[in-house]
């Protein structure tokens, strides 16, 4: 028996890529505090604030890289993976004026006109997607609301003060 639906386990999913991002944004932010201080006074920072600091980056990139690895996007080649993951990591810490070339040529290979009706094309497959989805499962949801009447109608008073009434299903929700 799988724990819980589709969009349960989603929100959890969200949940947890929330906390972590926020994670990353709290070490990012010490990371910058210590950085400016350094820059204001450079002898303030002794040796151990120092590694500190080194080591605040170092886990920092750490956790980027693995949330990056951990991604599968399904493309044709292992390489246009391993490449738009780079740009994603390139992105997530702030390295654009370093590389410059490779952000150029990244976006030169979709600011076309071909692209943005080609997204515009997958967003509304998703809609179709999520709307067939959610039929299937007002379907199933009003077969197990049928059920749950028949239940409620067949269960005596006793049963229903006793709390051995049916539950009634949970209504679907269209995701957007």
């Amino acid at each position: 028996m799988a724990w819980g639906t589709r969009e349960q386990k989603g929100e959890l999913m969200l949940m947890g890529l929330s906390a972590g991002l926020s994670f990353l944004d709290t070490l990012a932010k010490e990371s910058d505090k210590l950085n400016k201080e350094g820059r204001e006074n450079p002898k303030s920072i002794d040796e151990d604030e120092l590694l500190r600091i080194l080591e605040i980056n170092e886990e920092y990139s750490t956790r980027i890289h693995n949330l990056l690895n951990d991604t599968e996007l399904g493309c044709k080649f292992k390489k246009t993976e391993e490449i738009f993951l780079l740009i994603i990591e390139i992105i997530m810490l702030d390295l654009e004026s370093d590389y410059q070339e490779v952000i150029s040529n990244f976006t030169k290979s979709f600011d076309t006109e071909e692209f943005i009706k080609s997204h515009e094309d997958a967003i509304e497959k998703r809609k179709m997607r999520l709307k067939i989805e959610y039929e299937e499962a007002m379907k199933n949801y009003e077969i197990k609301y049928k059920e749950y009447l028949e239940k409620k109608k067949n269960t005596g008073f006793f049963k229903t003060l006793i709390g051995n009434s049916p539950i009634e299903p949970l209504k679907p929700i269209l995701r957007t």
